[in-house]
């Protein structure tokens, strides 16, 4: 009676557990949470926000290309997503390189002025069914995920697609009816300064200035999509405590695992992950410092290794400032006393803990290592050439104008010593693992000033056809001119003897292979141990709980709430902070005059009139992919657009806290003011079907 009753206290104690926190699957709203959701202050019903029946508000959001969200807001296929999440598409467009539209921003005046962007994709989520019982009963005969996944969606057709995705560890399996487009142009974007105004000084903080938005349009056949929703938009804007709805595609959460497997994340693999972005950007802040034409010559590139180095660091901050600890840490208590309360649950779930613990220590040894080779230094612009040479089964790479064009930008003075400082780095952690492991070349004493180190790094930088385009062109004219040298393991063979970093790649492409092999078998083991325990915490906490993110479309609520830590912050910025900021850092912050004329005249135009409300900030859990997310009112109206955490919120892909997790939205009517008083696109506002 008494392990009974504790069973039942057990219970009592996890059904509210979750309430405003979590990424929840559409499918499940109603059963899982809408209550919670009406308690925030949801006015939809649950067929409003999804149905497979009828047109819902899951059919407007799309994802966008791997790794960003995006959502439909007109009858005409016009899209709403981040700029950060096209930047990449705007740079290719740019006029002859010169970097123009990021300079001044693009709005199409017509149609037929729109930017046709590079094998750019968008895809919409039609439908979701739970296959969990055919998959189970499949795999029960011995059938694989990819011949099972493969029956199931043999009806997949050029018009949609469908894929099978698993959720709790492996306990459930739902398919995805998608459709996807590939005839994509851009149609409007603020100025890259204006868009990311503040830059990495700004990155993973509140409070924020960003016009971080960007339109585009989806075309099938020659002719604008009319998608099954769209989004209508609310203008008047939001206040402290309104109901917030974030739709999108977050990447990955980590958020059942053990305090053990939170150890190993913040002292082993980040560390490592943070000393390696270090060693990467010292060279280039360096460098950059020599002056204005350096900066601007790496600032891409800086922005974009520094992005995660400061995420890490503050994600272990977090981790250590929020209580996720010691939240693991009492659920681990929790779960041993609710496992050892009845016979059945100890012979099922008995040794759980202990396995999970071991099996996550293996994981994160495996994948550092396999980190810090494969970035640290597989994918180093030093090895960039070589790499690929090693790696593809001929050599028409280096007989290619294609190999001439990377040696034209390499440049060894910014290269070089992030080069040596990772192999360090890299052998260090080697030497860690064990004492006698053959190390990958043959350093005795990783010292910078050692005679090995010293000729190797003269091999390397004075000698090798991979860091200097002169030898580069001169080695291309040999082999394509001699006879000898037109069959590829002649070639390989001159190369390992005569050229000291394309022996050096052999050599790491070698060691890469073994570590992949090694990380395969501790991640299969890994995931079998995974699966037990979420199937463990799916019976304790009696079916309340969200699966972890894995790339699928997600709902996750809150309230728009004020955050601060030094300063009092309200939940909103205004054109205020960005006078302020242009004063105290006039290198990070920049704007350009038009911009700034506008909101010192205090033109704002039709939405806004005393102060230009630009970002807002509310509690939805967020993660990676959620990049371009709606944020969605109570009654299914679009208020903002979600694009960023605070700084101390990156430890939601752990643990959620209300008093930390925020994310960071660009407000409608800021996005309205660009379109409308920057850009001069009525045609666009036009368009929009605005909340009267």
């Amino acid at each position: 009676m008494r392990k009974r009753f504790i069973s039942i206290l057990f219970l009592l104690s996890t059904l509210n557990l979750f309430a405003i926190e979590g990424m929840w699957i559409p499918l499940l709203v109603e059963q899982q949470i809408f209550p919670a959701m009406q308690e925030a202050g949801c006015k939809m019903t649950p067929e409003q926000i999804y149905s497979a029946k009828q047109a819902c508000l899951t059919n407007a959001i799309v994802r966008i290309g791997r790794g960003c969200t995006g959502s439909f807001i007109s009858n005409e296929g016009l899209v709403l997503t981040n700029f950060h999440c096209v930047q990449h598409q705007i740079s290719m467009a740019d006029e002859n390189g010169t970097g123009y539209f990021l300079e001044k921003g693009f709005f199409a005046e017509t149609k037929d002025h729109e930017i046709l962007t590079n094998r750019l994709s968008v895809e919409s989520m039609e439908a979701m069914f739970d296959v969990t019982a055919l998959v189970t009963e499949m795999k029960a005969k011995g059938l694989s995920m990819k011949k099972i996944a493969d029956s199931l969606t043999v009806d997949s057709t050029k018009e949609f697609q469908y894929s099978i995705e698993e959720f709790y560890g492996g306990n459930q399996f739902f398919m995805f009816k998608t459709k996807k487009y590939t005839d994509v142009k851009l149609v409007a974007f603020m100025p890259a300064e204006i868009a990311q105004f503040g830059n990495n000084a700004d990155n993973w903080s509140w409070p924020r200035n960003n016009a971080d938005f960007a339109l585009l349009r989806v075309y099938e056949k020659g002719e604008p999509v009319q998608p099954r929703k769209f989004l209508e938009i609310n203008k008047e804007g939001v206040k402290e405590g309104d109901f917030s709805m974030v739709v999108g595609f977050p990447a990955e959460t980590k958020m059942y695992g053990t305090q053990k497997e939170l150890e190993q994340i913040t002292e082993v693999l980040n560390p490592a992950q943070i000393k390696m972005r270090m060693m990467r950007l010292q060279p280039i802040t360096a460098y950059m410092e020599k002056g204005d034409k350096e900066y601007q010559e790496c600032y891409a590139l800086y922005s974009s290794l520094s992005n995660y180095y400061e995420k890490w660091q503050a994600e272990n901050k977090g981790v250590k400032t929020s209580g996720a600890l010691d939240f693991r840490k009492e659920r681990e208590e929790n779960l041993r006393k609710w496992i050892s309360s009845s016979n059945s649950l100890s012979k099922l779930y008995g040794n759980l803990l202990e396995s999970y613990d071991s099996a996550a220590t293996a994981y994160y040894s495996s994948y550092t290592q396999l980190v810090l080779c494969l970035e640290g230094l597989w994918r180093l612009r030093t090895m960039l050439p070589s790499s690929i040479a090693v790696s593809s089964p001929n050599l028409d790479f280096i007989r290619s104008q294609k190999f001439l064009g990377i040696m034209n930008k390499y440049n060894p003075e910014l290269e070089k010593d992030a080069f040596v400082n990772l192999i360090f780095l890299f052998e260090t952690y080697q030497q860690e693992k064990n004492e006698n492991n053959v190390l990958i070349w043959d350093l005795k004493k990783v010292r910078h000033e050692d005679p090995v180190v010293a000729d190797f790094m003269s091999s390397v930088f004075d000698k090798s056809v991979f860091t200097d385009y002169a030898r580069a062109e001169k080695f291309q004219k040999m082999i394509t001119s001699k006879k000898k040298y037109k069959d590829d393991a002649a070639v390989r063979a001159y190369l390992q003897k005569k050229d000291a970093l394309y022996g050096f790649t052999v050599s790491v492409w070698n060691r890469l292979q073994e570590l992949m092999a090694e990380y395969n078998a501790v991640n299969t083991k890994f995931d079998s141990v995974k699966c037990v325990m979420n199937k463990a915490l799916y019976t304790y906490y009696n079916g309340n709980m969200f699966p972890d993110a894995n790339n699928t479309m997600r709902i996750s609520f809150g309230n728009v709430k004020s955050y601060s830590t030094t300063e009092n912050n309200p939940y909103y910025t205004t054109e205020e902070r960005v006078f302020k900021k242009l004063q105290e850092n006039p290198r990070e912050f920049k704007s350009n005059e038009k911009f700034l004329e506008l909101l010192k005249k205090k033109d704002f135009g039709t939405f806004e009139k005393d102060s230009l409300i630009m970002n807002f900030i509310t509690t939805c859990q967020t993660s990676g992919g959620n990049s371009g997310s709606p944020v969605i009112d109570a009654n299914g109206k679009l208020i903002g657009l979600n694009f960023d955490r605070n700084r101390e919120g990156t430890v939601s892909d752990f643990y959620y806290t209300e008093s930390v997790c925020r994310n960071i939205c660009v407000d409608i009517r800021y996005i309205l003011f660009c379109l409308e008083q920057y850009g001069k696109a009525d045609n666009i506002i036009q368009e929009l079907s605005l909340e009267k």
